[in-house]
């Protein structure tokens, strides 16, 4: 029986745990009924070089191809008695939203304060998709009670940029 990949992967891609010029995609591939689809091929070709990298999903569905320059990308998923998946159009970038909070941290040391001083935190994300993974770096900066929190989804950012965030520190 021949099942279609329309909509069979989930992809996330995510930036976050990249160093320097370096990104990371990652994902889980399911079938149209969201059962994981187990030892599929994955294909990331890097649209500006050509450059081709290949992963196999483990017993859960997942995969992640870490280390990819910076670029533009097609992502191809093939799996026996599936049809050929194929997205266009993905982007691996820095991992902005380590360096935001870098430099978050950088001004506050300068000011004698930490993230601990933190009272209110402004999001600006240009695509709401990179919220999960911009979570879990937030969490990693600010300890219980969290300060309060807005998260918005914005159609461009200056430069570029696909996450701003800014900080309202206690006296």
């Amino acid at each position: 029986m021949q099942l279609k990949l329309a909509g069979l992967c989930l992809i996330c891609a995510v930036a976050a745990f990249a160093q320097g010029d370096r990104g990371t995609i990652t994902g889980t591939v399911s079938d149209p009924t969201g059962a994981v689809v187990p030892n599929a091929n994955i294909q990331i070709t890097n649209s500006d070089t050509s450059a081709v990298y290949k992963v196999a999903t483990t017993n859960t569905g997942n995969y992640t191809l870490a280390n990819l320059p910076v670029g533009n990308y097609v992502l191809i998923v093939e799996a026996q008695g599936f049809k050929k998946f194929e997205r266009p159009g993905l982007v691996v970038q820095v991992a902005e939203t380590e360096r935001v909070f870098r430099n978050l941290s950088a001004v506050l040391k300068a000011a004698g304060r930490s993230f601990d001083h933190v009272a209110r935190a402004g999001v600006y994300l240009t695509s709401m998709s990179d919220f999960v993974a911009m979570n879990g770096i937030y969490a990693k900066h600010f300890t219980q009670p969290f300060p309060a929190r807005t998260t918005i989804g914005v159609a461009a950012l200056p430069l570029g940029a696909c996450v701003e965030i800014d900080l309202v520190v206690k006296a």
